[in-house]
């Protein structure tokens, strides 16, 4: 973290699940959530809670976290689908829900309040709040991406429903 004029550093001896961090999200109160391999974790600016499949997480490899408009949090997961946190009880949906696969890479929500959750291998999949619509290459989703580890170049393009997304990303090495 950055107090403003240093940074911070934390690891599994400051109160992170694990030192491989994932993904990031800032809350609406300012908590500073962390996805790790070993589970996810917040930190409130004074210490870390832990959570863990122990409190309720479908699967600790977390890949991605999101604050929905009603302040829930969502944790994509690697074979265990998401998981909707409302501050209090733990939602599981995976694919006997209605997804389409459980790893789920990325989560979006669009103005209309739609969750958006990327897959690996069973593309895009958009919740209502009651079911999952699949979109893929052969319904709806037109996506093209191309993907070198060396150097970590992603460039994605895609459609759904005449709506055209573009993604790039360049890292050198």
């Amino acid at each position: 973290m950055f107090d403003g004029k240093t940074f911070v550093h934390f690891t599994e001896n400051d109160g992170l699940t694990d030192n491989t961090i994932r993904c990031i999200l800032e809350d609406k109160n300012g908590n500073i959530w962390f996805g790790t391999d070993d589970g996810a974790c917040f930190y409130d600016g004074k210490s870390f809670t832990q959570i863990t499949t122990n409190e309720g997480l479908s699967s600790n490899f977390i890949m991605s976290i999101l604050e929905d408009k009603n302040g829930n949090i969502w944790f994509g997961t690697f074979k265990g689908g998401v998981t909707k946190y409302d501050g209090e009880t733990y939602t599981h949906f995976t694919v006997k829900d209605g997804l389409s696969q459980n790893n789920v890479w990325s989560i979006f929500e669009d103005s209309d309040g739609y969750l958006w959750f990327g897959t690996d291998g069973g593309g895009v999949n958009m919740y209502d709040g009651e079911t999952f619509t699949h979109f893929t290459q052969k319904k709806d989703l037109a996506i093209i991406v191309f993907y070198q580890s060396s150097k970590t170049i992603t460039r994605t393009y895609g459609s759904v429903r005449d709506q055209v997304y573009a993604n790039s990303q360049m890292k050198e090495s």
